[in-house]
């Protein structure tokens, strides 16, 4: 079996582009790793781009609307369209996880906040951490 470099009469790759090749790795991986925000002093729940639950980590919280029932201490269930996810609040950590849901993959229960986001795309929820929680006006 003849080498690559004798049917291309060079060789197969030079080091300008392994560096090119490298960057573009580097750049990749970068873009993952900072994709999404890992922490904040709150978070907001929407369902079907609604918001639903704003919620300050020692703060407390805000509901809007009907879709979400405190169950307990940082335990809420969250009513969707075609099921639920019960998201449970760790304020020490600054995390929260979906700790039941009836959709049928269940790959959310083993989101945490603090990778990023949470999703349940069955549900079409999405929590995600903010860095400002509005003040609701009293007026």
């Amino acid at each position: 079996m003849k080498r690559a470099e004798n049917y291309l009469g060079k060789k197969p790759f030079r080091p300008l582009d392994i560096a090119v090749y490298a960057l573009i790795s580097l750049l990749i991986a970068a873009s993952f790793a900072f994709s999404g925000k890992t922490s904040g002093k709150g978070f907001e729940v929407y369902v079907s781009g609604e918001k639903v639950l704003e919620y300050t980590f020692g703060g407390g919280y805000l509901v809007y609307g009907d879709r979400v029932t405190v169950q307990s201490d940082g335990t809420f269930r969250i009513t969707c369209d075609n099921g639920y996810n019960v998201l449970s609040v760790n304020d020490k950590e600054r995390d929260a996880t979906i700790v039941s849901a009836d959709c049928s993959g269940k790959h959310c229960e083993r989101m945490k906040l603090s990778s990023g986001s949470i999703i349940c795309s069955p549900h079409s929820l999405v929590i995600k951490f903010v860095d400002k929680i509005d003040d609701p006006l009293v007026g």
